[in-house]
């Protein structure tokens, strides 16, 4: 059974996280979250700029 992900009334699960990395150094990650019913994920980004050394 498929589901329309513009009309679901989304119930929203955490799915992982990923790590941002620049030469070996994590300089942010993502969470990432997903939808137990129509399976449309949704991301949010954390920065962690003061480790940043450019």
């Amino acid at each position: 059974m498929s589901v329309d992900t513009e009309t679901c009334k989304h119930q929203i699960v955490y799915f992982g996280v990923t790590n941002i990395n620049i030469d070996e150094r994590t300089i942010g990650s993502v969470d990432t979250w997903r939808c137990a019913i129509c399976k449309k994920k949704f991301c949010e980004e954390k920065r962690a700029w003061n480790r940043i050394h450019i």
